[in-house]
């Protein structure tokens, strides 16, 4: 059972009432109040003592308890039994304040009560990720938030009506009857049940960091501000009965609290959770600073409820936020209680820090001053931290997104111009972690088909790649330039790619890899050529066995050292290693890809690896298995149209994938161009004089043979006859045509520039489209019976008349 509903969300989250009832009555109001009865004068300095330990225990019992509530969690499927074990020990250490009548007595039981308060809440926080639904985890937050904040509003009631030993008592009481509040749960015999896969979660342990980071600052500001309030209506305010005021603005804080949790941790679920908790900071920093400018108590009633409304989203929102940055499922209870050492451990550090503060100046109302304006800045703080939450770094927020957007503005007038580019559909603006991936055959797929999404927005939010390694070691850029070649073979571009671009490596090639790639990955100080590779290569590459290894880099070296070999072209002890090395690279490279998708990330992978060689898409390799449940499946199929035209043309769509299987919808959905029907009707008149029109007709006729749902050019569809002349004509103007008396006939050609890998351009093309329209009919055959087509133009029916 995953708990959606408001009366299941209302009673899983019903146990923090009194949780939160007991922890503010305790440490804002009862606690002080009773240790200014039994210290006097001190009590301040008293209480700033035990607040520190009491923050001690709070920052070490949540995640060692949280530990083994998971051990128990999978050894026997139960969470409860920790949570009543947490409980006993807090009555005890409730009883024991009761009947205290020292300082000392008092203290002890608070820190009793305190352990078993965490023992039983780390236990219980567990449940919520796993007995709801990710999609509503926000909502779940939000219920925990405003439990959380009735919990607050009636801990302040108490404490505030009646005397601190009663106050026990109820806390006591009401925490006896929360418990029952668990019978009705129903936890999973089986633990498995609710520990969903890890791709359910969006970030890794980086993102945890800033989390925590945040969470840390914005409580920090908030134990400055709760911590000594009371002190400062008692000494500043000069409030006859100073726990009246303080919870009376506590109450109007709880008020605004409680307007804004719910509705804000709903909407969380449909917005960027690091968006509320930042605007939820800057309400909070702006009350803060005006208790330190307006030291009123009618304006310090008001900034008090614009704070609780800062506060009440916060509430709900930071932990929906915790949640979605957990590394691990399996240990949900352990980083709970690490992530609750971000609220502990400024319970330990803002007492004293506020003690500092406050003993530094001789005029009590300039100390509060500065205590509030440090509040301020720590509320700052904690939403310049959350803002890093899901970027790629903390750069990238900064200055790598513009200048992304400057090169790609800068970049589509060139493209455009030196090529023919056009694209159909597009991602939606509003999307979570997406894969899109396509069919590889140039160095314009990415360039063209990025360019395109990236300026379809939303600008803010940049599209990662995945590219070969190739394009991460030195001297790349001489390979594609030979014309800077001399300049370029030493420069290294993959900083610029990977912090400005957005582009990744992943190793495409694991059993044969250019020479000079070798020595780039064992590459150090001094090491001789000799050393690494076998003399053989050496003699290719031209360098002697006692020559710098660092000498492969000058273009003399560096573009014999292109050749493709396998790791017997290093010495034994680096042929040994080499595989352990690469797969420790992958694993690496894949990891980093993850950690995208799990951020929410837009990344364009090609799965196939390498170009295609003969037009035919190649089998997905592991990167797609590893990447494509972490995120919603777009397709991007891209065609070239070589033959027409004197600008290299190239074609793509952008569709979901659906429920279908990716790799037979990409090749099923590519557009077919009119170099393909061109080149298969050459292939088909193979050793045949044919005039220009008859081969003409042979194309007319194979197109217009084609299923109804192949995605044509649309100028093909739109002027057949025209696209498919156009395509002779550049066969003929590239020499795959010559003529033979009153007729033309293949020639044997060299390869295109365009496509140095490929041997048979005209075999390529017919190749992709006999592979596609294979496909185009299986994924038919095999489609649902909902009757979801790709989208055909139908073009078919205008020539069957």
């Amino acid at each position: 059972m995953l708990y959606r509903e408001p009366r299941a969300q209302t009673l899983l989250n019903i146990y923090w009432v009194p949780i939160s009832l007991q922890a503010t009555a305790l440490g804002t109001i009862a606690v002080p109040a009773a240790l200014g009865d039994m210290s006097g004068s001190d009590a301040a300095q008293a209480f700033a003592r035990l607040a520190s330990l009491i923050a001690l225990v709070s920052i070490l019992v949540p995640p060692l308890a949280g530990a083994y509530s998971d051990r128990l969690r999978a050894a026997h499927g139960k969470r409860r039994g920790m949570i009543v074990v947490g409980a006993v020990v807090d009555a005890f250490g409730l009883l024991a304040m009761m009947r205290a009548d020292t300082p000392l007595e008092l203290g002890l039981g608070y820190l009793l009560a305190t352990a078993g308060l965490a023992m039983s809440s780390a236990a219980y926080q567990a449940l919520i990720p796993e007995l709801v639904v990710k999609e509503a985890w926000g909502t779940a937050a939000g219920y925990r938030g405003m439990a959380m904040l009735i919990g607050t509003m009636l801990g302040l009631m108490i404490a505030s009506t009646f005397d601190p030993w009663q106050t026990f008592l109820a806390s006591l009481l009401l925490m006896t009857l929360g418990l029952f509040s668990l019978v009705s749960l129903r936890e999973p015999d089986n633990p498995t049940e609710t520990r969903r896969e890890e791709s359910v979660h969006i970030v890794n342990w980086r993102d945890f960091g800033f989390t925590f980071a945040s969470r840390f600052c914005v409580m920090f500001g908030m134990t400055l501000l709760t911590v000594f309030i009371l002190f400062f209506f008692k000494d500043v305010l000069k409030v006859a009965n100073a726990s009246v005021g303080t919870g009376l603005v506590a109450m109007l804080a709880i008020a605004g609290a409680i307007l804004s949790s719910l509705w804000v941790g709903m909407y969380s679920d449909r917005v960027s959770r690091k968006l509320t908790v930042i605007a939820a900071t800057a309400f909070m920093a702006f009350a803060a600073l005006g208790f330190g400018f307006f030291p009123v108590q009618h304006a310090i009633l008001g900034f008090g409820l614009l704070f609780g409304v800062g506060l009440g989203a916060f509430r709900s929102t930071d932990w929906a936020l915790a949640l979605d940055t957990l590394p691990r499922m399996r240990d949900v209870a352990r980083d709970l209680g690490l992530m609750g050492m971000a609220a502990g451990t400024p319970g330990f550090l803002a007492p004293l820090a506020g003690g500092v503060i406050l003993a530094s100046f001789t005029e009590p109302l300039m100390g509060y001053r500065v205590l509030f304006w440090a509040a301020a800045a720590s509320f700052v703080s904690g939403g310049v931290f959350a803002a890093f939450v899901g970027t790629e770094s903390p750069l990238s927020l900064l200055w790598a997104v513009p200048v992304r957007g400057l090169v790609v503005l800068f970049l589509a007038p060139y493209v455009n111009i030196a090529y023919r580019v056009r694209g159909y559909g597009r991602l939606p603006r509003r999307r979570g972690a997406t894969l899109l991936i396509s069919n590889h055959q140039h160095d314009l797929d990415t360039m063209a088909l990025l360019m395109r999404v990236y300026l379809q927005g939303p600008l803010r939010h940049p599209v990662f790649s995945v590219a070969s390694r190739r394009l991460f070691e030195p001297g790349f850029l001489s390979t594609r330039t030979p014309w800077i070649a001399a300049l370029a073979s030493r420069y290294n571009l993959g900083g610029f790619l990977r912090a400005v671009l957005g582009v990744f490596p992943l190793e495409s090639q694991l059993l044969t890899r250019p020479v000079a790639s070798y020595a780039y990955a064992w590459q150090q100080p001094g090491r001789k050529a000799g050393e690494l590779f076998e003399p053989w290569a050496l003699g290719r590459i031209g360098l002697a066995p006692d020559a710098p290894l660092k000498l492969i880099w000058r273009w003399r070296y560096l573009r014999r050292a292109q050749f493709l070999a396998s790791f017997r072209v290093l010495q034994p002890p680096f042929k040994q290693q080499e595989m352990g090395r690469l797969r420790k690279e992958v694993r690496g490279d894949l990891a980093r890809q993850q950690a995208l998708l799990r951020r929410g990330a837009t990344v364009y992978l090609a799965p196939e690896g390498r170009y295609t060689q003969d037009g035919r898409l190649g089998r997905f390799r592991a990167a797609y298995f590893s990447l494509v449940p972490l995120a919603e499946v777009w397709l991007a199929p891209i065609s070239y149209d070589p033959f027409v035209g004197h600008r290299l043309s190239v074609l793509f769509r952008v569709l979901p994938r659906g429920d279908r299987d990716a790799r037979l919808l990409l090749l099923a959905a590519r557009p077919v161009t009119a170099s393909q029907v061109a080149a298969q009707a050459v292939l088909r008149a193979e050793g045949s004089l044919r005039s220009l029109q008859a081969l003409e007709r042979e194309a007319l006729g194979l197109l217009f043979a084609m299923p109804a749902d192949i995605f044509p050019d649309p100028q093909l569809d739109k002027n057949p006859v025209g696209m498919l002349r156009a395509a002779f004509r550049g066969l003929v103007r590239q020499g795959w045509l010559v003529r033979n008396g009153d007729g033309w006939i293949r020639a044997r050609h060299g390869k295109n520039p365009h496509f140095p890998q490929v041997d048979d351009l005209l075999a390529y093309q017919a190749g992709m489209l006999e592979q596609t329209l294979e496909n185009l009919r299986l994924l038919q055959r095999t489609e649902d019976q909902s009757g979801t087509r790709l989208g055909g133009s139908g073009m078919r029916a205008p020539y069957s008349k």
